[in-house]
C-alpha cells in the first residue's frame, strides 16, 4: 500500500475491530487519450496538449470501462521532427480488467460526436452498464453501446423519438442492472436491449441517482424522490440534513446511502444518510473523520460506489485552484458507519467518476489536469485510472465475498471473452 499523511484516518463511530477492512491501492494507470505537440506562444516549447472534455466509467460486475469526450486537435511537428499528430472528435472508450490491465490496445471509437455540453457537478454520469444487453451505454449528443468483450454494437447512434437527445444539460445514464434509462430534462428514455427507446415524463429534477435493482432513487440538494422504471413517482421526501453541494448516492443492498457534506447532528462537515428501497430517510451518521484537506470549504463533486462489500467515495477538495487532490475514502456502513481516508488519486481541477465491480474492486479516475503556464490556453487533461480493493483477496477466492456480491442487486457479472473480444461463456 501507498503511504500518504492522510492513510487510514479514524473515523468519529467505530466499528469492532473483527469487522474492520483495510482497503489497498491497487495499479494506477492513464487512460489512452488522444494528444498532440503543440508549441507555447509565450515560451516556445513544446508541450503534450490533450483534447480531452470529459469522461465516464462503469463496471459490468467484473471489468471496467471508461469512456470520454473529446475535440478535434491538430498539432504540430514533434521535438524529433516527428509528423505532426492529430486527435480527433468523438466519443472513445476502452475496457479494463479488475487486475489494472488494458483490454483495448486501441480506443474504441463510438458513433458519437462528442459535443461540448455545459460542466456541472452532476457530469461523469453519462455511462452505465445492463444485464439485458451486456453492453455499456454511453450518451452525448446521441447514445451507442460498446459490450462485454469491446465490440460496438451501434454502427450509428441510437434512434429517438423526437430525433435525437435534448440540446441543453447533461444525460444521466442509469440502470437496474436489467436494462439502461437516459434521464434528460423532464424525460425518461428506456432503451431496450434491441436498441428501441420510450420516452416517459419527469416530474423532478434530476440530481444524483442510483438503483435497487427494481426502482431509483434521485437525489437533490432539496430532497429525495423514488421512482419507477416509468418515471412515476413513488415517494417524495424532504431532505434531513442541509447540504451544501449535490449529494452522491449509492446502494448498498439493502438501503441507499447518500454521502454529502453540509451541516448535520454534529457541525459542519461530510455525512451520510440511509434511506429505504422506498425513500424513507433512515437516519444520518455521526459527522465522518475525513478531514478538508485545505480546510474549511466544503467539497465538491462527491462520487461513491458499492463494492459487494463497502463503499468507496471520492470528492474533489475545493475544486477551485489547479493541481487539487481528489481523496479516496472507504466507508462502511453495517450496524453504524466508518470511513476511513486511504489515499488520494492524484491531481485534477474539476472532473472524477468511480465504479465498482462485485468483487471489493473499485476504480477512481481524476482528470489529471495539466497547467502549462504561462499559457493557460494549453492546458489539458490526461486521466488517470486509481484502483482499490476493499475485500481481502483470500475472501475472494475462497468465496466469501460471493454473499455480499449478490445481495447488490442490479450488478452483472459480465461475460468472458475470448483473445478476439469474441464472448465465450458466461460467468454466471
Amino acid at each position: 500500500m501507498r503511504m500518504s499523511r492522510s492513510l487510514l484516518i479514524a473515523a468519529a463511530v467505530l466499528l469492532p475491530a473483527w469487522q474492520a477492512t483495510a482497503a489497498v491501492l491497487g495499479p494506477s494507470i492513464e487512460v489512452p487519450v488522444e494528444w498532440v505537440w503543440i508549441r507555447d506562444p509565450r515560451t516556445r516549447a513544446l508541450v503534450k496538449v490533450s483534447p480531452l472534455r470529459d469522461f465516464a466509467v462503469a463496471s459490468n460486475g467484473t471489468d471496467f470501462f471508461v469512456a470520454w469526450r473529446q475535440r478535434a486537435l491538430a498539432g504540430t511537428v514533434g521535438p524529433s521532427g516527428e509528423p505532426p499528430r492529430t486527435a480527433r472528435a468523438g466519443v472513445f472508450g476502452a475496457r479494463i480488467d479488475a487486475a489494472g490491465n488494458l483490454l483495448d490496445a486501441v480506443p474504441i471509437a463510438l458513433p458519437l460526436a462528442g459535443v461540448e455540453r455545459s460542466f456541472s457537478d452532476l457530469s461523469n454520469q453519462w455511462l452505465a452498464f445492463a444485464e439485458s444487453s451486456d453492453s455499456y451505454l454511453a450518451c452525448s449528443d446521441g447514445c451507442a453501446r460498446v459490450d462485454s468483450c469491446g465490440a460496438l454494437l451501434d454502427a450509428n447512434p441510437i434512434e429517438f423519438p423526437s430525433g435525437g437527445l435534448p440540446s441543453s444539460g447533461m444525460p444521466v445514464v442509469v440502470s437496474d442492472g436489467e436494462d439502461h434509462f437516459v434521464l434528460l430534462g423532464n424525460e425518461m428514455f428506456f432503451v431496450g436491449p434491441e436498441a428501441t427507446v420510450v420516452s416517459h415524463p419527469l416530474a423532478f429534477s434530476i440530481g444524483s441517482v442510483a438503483s435497487d435493482g427494481n426502482n431509483f432513487l434521485n437525489v437533490t440538494r432539496t430532497g429525495i424522490t423514488s421512482f419507477d422504471s416509468h418515471g412515476g413517482t413513488l415517494n417524495a421526501a424532504a431532505l434531513p440534513f442541509q447540504a451544501s453541494k449535490q449529494p452522491a448516492v449509492t446502494f448498498d443492498g439493502d438501503d441507499y446511502l447518500i454521502l454529502w457534506a453540509g451541516i448535520g447532528p454534529d457541525g459542519a462537515g461530510k455525512y451520510v444518510t440511509r434511506a429505504s428501497s422506498e425513500g424513507e430517510p433512515l437516519g444520518t451518521s455521526a459527522r465522518l473523520a475525513l478531514p478538508d484537506v485545505r480546510g474549511g470549504v466544503f467539497d465538491l463533486g462527491f462520487r461513491i460506489s458499492f463494492d459487494g462489500m463497502n463503499a468507496v467515495a471520492t470528492w474533489c477538495d475545493v475544486c477551485t485552484q489547479t493541481m487539487n487532490e481528489a481523496p479516496i475514502a472507504v466507508i462502511q456502513a453495517e450496524d453504524s458507519v466508518i470511513a476511513t481516508q486511504v489515499d488520494t488519486a492524484g491531481p485534477l481541477l474539476r472532473a472524477l467518476a468511480v465504479a465498482s465491480n462485485s468483487d471489493g474492486v473499485s476504480i477512481v479516475v481524476v482528470d489529471g489536469f495539466k497547467p502549462w503556464l504561462p499559457s493557460p490556453a494549453l492546458n489539458s487533461f490526461f486521466p488517470v485510472v486509481q484502483f482499490v480493493t476493499t475485500t481481502p483477496e483470500r475472501d475472494r477466492q475462497d468465496g466469501k465475498g460471493d454473499v455480499a456480491a449478490r445481495k447488490t442487486r442490479g450488478h452483472g457479472r459480465g461475460k468472458k471473452c475470448d483473445g478476439r473480444g469474441n464472448q465465450s461463456e458466461s460467468l454466471r
